[in-house]
């Protein structure tokens, strides 16, 4: 749950009260906001307040909600690294092939040197940089991931309908973006923007931005120009798999 509090504030009876109200506090509690410090005021507060087992994510949402994991599925020497910031919802990629020693990241955030940590433990070198689409609702690293590395940054053609503000060399449909031995296939499926592209890694999996989440699509941004009906982006996603092809949303 939300509750607006000051990094100095202190927690006076009128706060308590309006606290108690929104949450059970005989349960364990764990704050946390953006960069830690106004989490960690109201931990200390509470703490002080006689609640037990109380503690604040340290670093708040920057540090404390990075995460990775390798998802399962049938890769066949290919290895797929997910990113998650658990504060705003949004997924990226590592995609590599570790016998050729090459990776590809998609959707990157803004925080780099995950991808770099990552993928200088596993000696991968990065050849290139995707985004499914221009975000609305966060920074994409993308271009300055692409910078740092001196490799190509790519976006659907049909990016400069939504006024893209970075250089970036377009993606045809269909058109191949090789991963050591192996390939991403650009997929158009418009709909929740008009230019969004969605990444197949052969018979493995389909990477969908926003388009396709695990049990929902995304919606149509207002600004789109050209929307697909959802129905049709998801069955384009879905007939182009078969059945051990998972989706891996964005």
């Amino acid at each position: 749950m939300s509750f607006p509090f000051g990094p100095t504030e202190a927690l006076t009876d009128e706060r308590r009260t309006a606290l108690e109200a929104l949450a059970d506090l005989d349960r364990p509690i764990r704050t946390i906001c953006g960069k830690g410090v106004t989490s960690a005021n109201l931990a200390v507060r509470l703490d002080r307040a006689g609640y037990t087992d109380v503690a604040a994510v340290s670093g708040g949402c920057v540090t404390g909600t990075n995460c990775t994991r390798r998802p399962r599925g049938p890769w066949e020497g290919l290895v797929v690294v997910q990113f998650g910031r658990r504060g705003k919802g949004c997924l990226s990629y590592l995609v590599a092939d570790e016998r050729v020693g090459e990776a590809v990241v998609i959707d990157p955030g803004r925080h780099l040197d995950r991808y770099l940590t990552v993928a200088g433990e596993r000696g991968l070198a990065i050849t290139a940089v995707l985004d499914t689409h221009v975000h609305a609702d966060h920074i994409s690293g993308g271009r300055a991931l692409a910078d740092r590395l001196g490799v190509p940054y790519r976006l659907g053609a049909g990016a400069g309908e939504r006024d893209a503000a970075v250089e970036y060399d377009p993606l045809a449909d269909g058109e191949a973006v090789p991963v050591g031995d192996a390939t991403l296939e650009a997929m158009e499926t418009p709909g929740h923007t008009s230019e969004l592209v969605s990444y197949r890694l052969g018979d493995h999996a389909v990477f969908t931005g926003d388009a396709l989440f695990v049990d929902s699509l995304g919606r149509t941004e207002p600004s789109s120009a050209r929307p697909a009906r959802p129905t049709a982006r998801g069955w384009r996603i879905t007939r182009s798999t078969s059945g051990s092809v998972g989706s891996r949303p964005g």
